[in-house]
């Protein structure tokens, strides 16, 4: 049995996801099948490719010159005893227990979970343009060089694990951050 859902862009918790926020594409997947496991995905696909629902990885709306830091995600998760194994591009840190970050889940009884990204970003411009998660029309995209993969052992209950992410990004001097979710694989 294989539980899989989409954290798509169009789907947010707390509010709209901003053009310069880390947009993009990670499944959240559990595998009760062989091994069972838990795992947050941004490597499947093509990458960047305005309308594909293959899409996978991270992006954020912003020109050439752009300055990008702190580019974070918070896993708040229904379950607090994961170790996660980190199969990520170049730039992703591990996602880690950040019991320190619990009192910001969006709702009570969430874990929160950690990694950052300190990779590169390639520019890339269209003259037809990208559409942003809000239908609003964008010419530039800073993609991260790294995706994102984190796997976890769930144990052999494989239970149904909720999950919320938060994701935050400074831009240019400006902090961005939003919530998806929930997802229940």
């Amino acid at each position: 049995m294989i539980a899989l859902a989409a954290a798509a862009p169009a789907y947010a918790a707390s509010n709209t996801v901003p053009a310069k926020g880390l947009n993009g594409w990670v499944t959240v997947e559990r595998n009760c099948f062989i091994g069972s496991t838990y795992s947050l995905d941004g490597t499947q696909g093509s990458g960047f490719v305005t309308g594909s629902s293959s899409d996978r990885g991270i992006w954020i709306f912003a020109g050439s010159a752009a300055v990008i830091s702190g580019a974070t995600m918070i896993v708040y998760l229904s379950r607090s005893d994961l170790t996660f194994i980190n199969g990520s591009g170049a730039g992703w840190s591990n996602l880690v227990r950040s019991p320190g970050d619990d009192g910001s889940a969006p709702a009570s009884g969430f874990y929160a979970y950690k990694a950052t990204y300190s990779g590169t970003w390639t520019y890339k411009h269209s003259t037809n343009g990208y559409v942003d998660n809000n239908g609003n029309p964008q010419s530039d995209v800073q993609v991260a060089n790294g995706r994102p993969k984190w796997t976890a052992d769930i144990g052999w209950q494989c239970s149904q694990i909720t999950s919320y992410i938060r994701r935050s990004v400074i831009v240019d001097g400006t902090s961005y951050s939003f919530v998806r979710g929930p997802v229940t694989a």
